[in-house]
């Protein structure tokens, strides 16, 4: 969160002193959980997947990863 300071007073964005701060570390949470939900696991110069699946879902496909692998074209399940 930045602090709303008229643009004369200061020529960039300043941090607001107690937004949020012990929370920062929250935001990376979501794409951890992605993450291991769909059991990504850079091999090299590839993309692997072993996801946690329910029964139900038979198939698991995603694509246009990008990472040092390059762009993943499609990671793929069962």
């Amino acid at each position: 969160m930045f602090a709303g300071y008229p643009r004369p007073l200061t020529q960039f964005p300043a941090e607001y002193p107690t937004a949020s701060s012990p929370q920062a570390w929250a935001t990376g949470t979501p794409l951890l959980l992605l993450r291991e939900v769909l059991g990504l696991r850079p091999d090299g110069s590839k993309l692997r997947s072993d996801p946690v699946l329910p029964p139900e879902i038979a198939e698991l496909s995603i694509s246009g990863i990008r990472g040092r692998w390059g762009e993943s074209s499609s990671v793929g399940s069962r």
